[in-house]
């Protein structure tokens, strides 16, 4: 828990402050909740085991309450509990004091404080290049340049299907989104314990990783076979040089055509490989590449 002291809190109003003109100029309004939310509530989203990462506690009531890790679940029930007088789509915004019982690692306390932008009953793609523009915006106005950041944009529907076609069951998917989105933050070997605690056995968490693990040309002969058993690949090469990407794509399309299988770009690092029983996406493709987003 921190302290903020007169200067620091200029800081702090000053970063929220470009937060909140970012986010009033681009249309979003600004909501807030309590702090104290109920546990349950909490553990409808993120299951049982959220009491190991979080602060709860019962009041003299016995009502099982904690302090808040993210603001989703509120704000799912503020929105349920006035549905039918809101006017949909809605475009909110909050600055969220949150708190989370983890293990401290570099940039994740167990207090801190973010900026949720959220569109409601949206469906046009739009609404996303609405949220990446106000993120944007903001970043500016705090003075960040924009060579120092990296936007990514994920999508689960495309995630599921590939979750699929790589053998993990439909059932354990929330699942392996919610241990997968802490790639990089905590050790694989943590992971892998997630993974295995929502049922994933060997081969199901290898493929999970597989979905991300695709970065040189070593993994060449491995993909080749996996197309030879009719499995689907997925190449994320964002953070491969550019030259052992080219070679890799060469690579990959000849065995693709040697085994009448297939190879589509979906966006500028991206590429799904599929054997030639496999019609994976058809239009969910079509939609990623025209328009432009990647993953």
């Amino acid at each position: 828990m921190r302290d903020f002291y007169p200067e620091d809190m200029r800081l702090r109003n000053r970063i929220f402050d470009a937060w909140r003109n970012a986010s009033t100029a681009s249309g979003f309004e600004q909501y807030d909740a309590c702090v104290v939310e109920s546990l349950e509530l909490l553990q409808r989203k993120a299951g049982e085991e959220v009491t190991q990462q979080i602060y709860w506690f019962e009041d003299k009531s016995g009502r099982k309450l904690a302090l808040r890790p993210e603001m989703t679940p509120t704000l799912a029930r503020m929105v349920c509990a006035r549905q039918g007088a809101l006017q949909f789509p809605l475009k909110w915004f909050t600055i969220a004091q949150c708190f989370r019982y983890e293990r401290m690692t570099k940039g994740r306390k167990r207090e801190h404080y973010q900026l949720n932008l959220d569109i409601i009953a949206e469906e046009s793609v739009a609404a996303e290049a609405e949220v990446l523009y106000t993120a944007v915006s903001a970043l500016r106005k705090m003075g960040v340049p924009d060579e120092a950041y990296k936007i990514r944009v994920s999508n689960r529907a495309l995630l599921s299907e590939l979750l699929a076609a790589l053998g993990v069951p439909k059932e354990s998917h929330g699942g392996v989104f919610i241990a997968l989105d802490k790639k990089g933050k905590i050790p694989r070997e943590e992971i892998e314990a997630i993974l295995r605690a929502e049922g994933l056995d060997d081969k199901a968490c290898a493929a999970a990783f597989d979905l991300t693990d695709i970065v040189s040309l070593d993994d060449a002969a491995k993909i080749a076979d996996d197309l030879r058993q009719r499995r689907t690949i997925v190449l994320n090469l964002e953070q491969t040089n550019k030259d052992i990407a080219r070679r890799l794509i060469d690579f990959i399309s000849g065995v693709a055509y040697a085994q009448d299988g297939k190879i589509k770009k979906v966006a500028v690092n991206a590429y799904i490989v599929t054997p030639y029983n496999v019609d994976l996406l058809g239009d969910l493709i079509d939609e990623l590449e025209d328009k432009g987003l990647y993953f």
